[in-house]
């Protein structure tokens, strides 16, 4: 019976060596895959970060930007104002000349035309045409 016994603890032996061996493979296996998964993330983390660099030198390019547009439409609004200004000293002096009697600047002889369209109807009538 000793020499069954002999064999099986020997067959045993085998075995867990393949075991081993087999443990040994996968561990390499797990450090390679891991190796790698590391640096693929390394990848995704270095393409996230360059991202995120990129989405922040827009927002500041783009925050340049809206301050730019603010800061024209600040200088429009003032200019409007101040023409709107103008224009309103403009009348108040025109009312104040009007009211003194002082004559009225000159006016364009274009002015005296009657207003488009007043001697055109008594022709198109004529004409027969109905518009």
């Amino acid at each position: 019976g000793t020499h069954t016994q002999v064999k099986m603890a020997h067959q045993e032996k085998e075995r867990l060596a393949e075991e081993k061996i087999s443990a040994q493979r996968e561990l390499i296996l797990q450090e390679e895959n891991l190796e790698r998964e590391q640096a693929e993330a390394a990848e995704t983390l270095a393409a996230l970060k360059a991202a995120y660099d990129e989405a922040c030198a827009q927002m500041e390019e783009n925050s340049k930007e809206v301050e730019a547009f603010e800061a024209a439409d600040l200088e429009a609004a003032s200019a409007a104002a101040e023409v709107e200004a103008a224009a309103t000293e403009k009348a108040e002096a025109e009312h104040e000349r009007v009211a003194v009697g002082a004559p009225e600047p000159e006016k364009k002889p274009e002015d005296k035309k009657p207003p488009p369209g007043a001697a055109d109807k008594k022709g198109a009538a004529a004409a027969g045409g109905s518009g």
